[in-house]
């Protein structure tokens, strides 16, 4: 029932690596560069140009870690992923996010350190060949930063409800428990004795604190949240999975949010920030029918 949630944290590397973007980097780490005619472009955005030789090198440095199944899908991802990272990139100029060239070696005498505990090359560790390190050290860097700059103002608290549910394969069987529990019958001994859901109903089906986003079946997370506390929703409720008896035993209007409700309300806060990003900008892709031939 519960979406599984990946911290917004980043170790290393993050998919919305692009190799060669010369935006935030140092003084003296840049020179100046003739312009690319349009055969040398794989993409424009808001003006920046994505070279092919960029989306070729960073191509073959994925694809020596991953066999695409679809190598034209995969092209195009790599492709997205850069034009995301010159948004990122972009912002981080607009907004005086600036990486230092400290900075990038801390995190390399990191990565090395890391390595050599692990017995491990830095490109087993990284993923990615020598000669890119330090630019793909700098895109991660930088895009930690801006991440930390869009999720700053994230509420810590959230409306929150504190939910049970039994979930059985047919609606009669649903009215039917519905009929028990009118009758008297304990919630927590029904959820055991029929629930489908193996994940909670050990547990008398309690599905624990529930925030926005949290369940993978927005239908019974809409019902949930229309609910007082103490309060069954009198029909079963229809979902993929089956028909579903709900209690609501709880509300909280302000309650903190955990570490992984909070990980996953910044996660929705910067990829909804990301799509903004694509919409308004002027993006070109010059490359999208060869791509992968």
């Amino acid at each position: 029932m519960k979406r599984a949630i990946l911290l917004i944290g980043i170790t290393v590397f993050l998919l919305v690596a692009c190799e060669g973007s010369d935006s935030n980097q140092d003084p003296e780490a840049t020179s100046p560069i003739s312009q690319p005619t349009p055969e040398d472009l794989a993409a424009t955005v808001n003006g920046q140009p994505i070279t092919r030789a960029q989306l070729d090198n960073e191509i073959n440095a994925r694809a020596s870690r991953s066999q695409a199944a679809d190598p034209t899908a995969f092209a195009i991802e790599v492709l997205e992923s850069m034009i995301n990272q010159t948004l990122i990139e972009q912002y981080a100029a607009a907004n005086n996010i600036i990486i230092s060239g400290e900075q990038v070696q801390t995190e390399i005498d990191a990565l090395n350190a890391a390595a050599t505990e692990n017995q491990m090359t830095l490109n087993e560790i990284t993923g990615y060949p020598e000669s890119m390190l330090t630019q793909k050290v700098r895109e991660n860097l930088i895009t930690q930063a801006v991440i930390t700059a869009i999720v700053a103002e994230v509420p810590t608290t959230a409306p929150q409800v504190h939910a049970r549910h039994i979930l059985v394969k047919s609606e009669s069987e649903a009215r039917d428990i519905l009929d028990q529990l009118a009758n008297g019958a304990d919630f927590g001994d029904l959820a055991a004795q029929y629930s489908l859901d193996v994940s909670t109903a050990p547990a008398g089906g309690d599905l624990g604190w529930i925030a926005h986003g949290d369940l993978l079946q927005p239908e019974i997370e809409a019902v949930l949240f229309d609910m007082p506390a103490q309060s069954r929703w009198p029909d079963p409720v229809s979902s993929a999975l089956g028909y579903h008896v709900l209690e609501v035993l709880e509300r909280d209007e302000t309650r903190q949010l955990d570490e992984a409700g909070l990980a996953f309300q910044q996660q929705q806060a910067f990829s909804t920030w990301l799509e903004t990003q694509r919409t308004i900008a002027s993006i070109t892709r010059y490359v999208e029918r060869d791509l992968g031939e």
